[in-house]
């Protein structure tokens, strides 16, 4: 049977290979495609995700693949399956700073990769609060571990199973409107994209300062999208009409405002979130 393959799907395909082929060939960069697209039972690709031993994890809407180079696993809510998880639409993929492989699900359930027993943990967050729609999975750098959903951000303590009350209150809904990305800086920043602005998180004294679209100078009926950090350290923000802002992430201020020729479809951006090692946009 053919798989109809969708556009999104397309992209990060292509991004994903230039971006294993260029660690090899330099400036030379070659394009292919993967006999591991045929065997995706389901063409929607939400996250990918290469850990430190060189496992592929690839989220789709209808289960997780793990691909050692050899082997494909399929994990889904299947119960004749046995790679059993109790959901299938995954969201997005890392790892946390003691190797472990961290999967966040649509529904709120938040997966840990148990290797002895070649199976998954299961964390329902939302058991703990009223919150719905996981969409970003993010471990900073000191291990903390953050969670994006369509209304809320959670910083979840691992070790004690719980959240943080003073994320959980910051009401950034309120300041920056429904929330799409999350990614953090050099110093330990978090920034976070909503559809009606930005917001910087500074968990060392637990502050948080938004910025609003006129701010970002970018017209009003503008939604932010995706967020990416650069080589430069500065912050580019993506928006659903094609624009694109380079953020300096250290005195708040816009250095690049600029539009994406040709992009008359006003298709939201969407950042591939795949690489352990992401390769970085550079600024304009």
């Amino acid at each position: 049977m053919e798989i109809k393959v969708s556009r999104r799907y397309r992209i990060l395909l292509l991004v994903f290979y230039i971006g294993i082929i260029s660690d090899s060939y330099g400036a030379q960069p070659r394009i292919t495609k993967s006999s591991l697209s045929t065997q995706l039972q389901q063409p929607t690709v939400s996250a990918i995700y290469r850990d430190t031993e060189g496992i592929l994890w690839v989220g789709t809407q209808q289960g997780l693949h793990r691909f050692d180079g050899a082997t494909l696993s399929v994990f889904n809510s299947d119960r004749s399956n046995n790679n059993w998880i109790p959901e299938s639409e995954i969201k997005d993929i890392a790892e946390d700073n003691d190797g472990n492989i961290l999967v966040a699900t649509s529904g709120g359930i938040l997966l840990k990769w148990n290797p002895h027993a070649s199976t998954f943990d299961a964390i329902n967050i939302f058991s703990l609060i009223d919150k719905k729609g996981l969409i970003r999975l993010l471990v900073s750098k000191n291990g903390s571990i953050w969670l994006l959903s369509k209304d809320g951000l959670l910083l979840f303590n691992a070790r004690f199973q719980n959240t943080e009350e003073w994320i959980m209150n910051s009401k950034l809904l309120n300041k920056i409107g429904r929330l799409n990305d999350i990614v953090e800086d050099e110093s330990g920043n978090l920034w976070v994209g909503g559809s009606l602005g930005l917001s910087k998180i500074q968990p060392q004294n637990n502050s948080i300062t938004s910025f609003d679209l006129k701010t970002l100078r970018l017209p009003i009926n503008a939604r932010l999208t995706a967020l990416q950090m650069n080589s430069e350290g500065n912050l580019i923000v993506g928006t659903d009409i094609g624009q694109l802002v380079v953020w300096d992430v250290n005195s708040s201020k816009s250095l690049v405002n600029t539009a994406i020729a040709g992009n008359s479809t006003k298709e939201p951006l969407i950042k591939p979130r795949f690489l352990a090692h992401d390769h970085h946009i550079s600024s304009c």
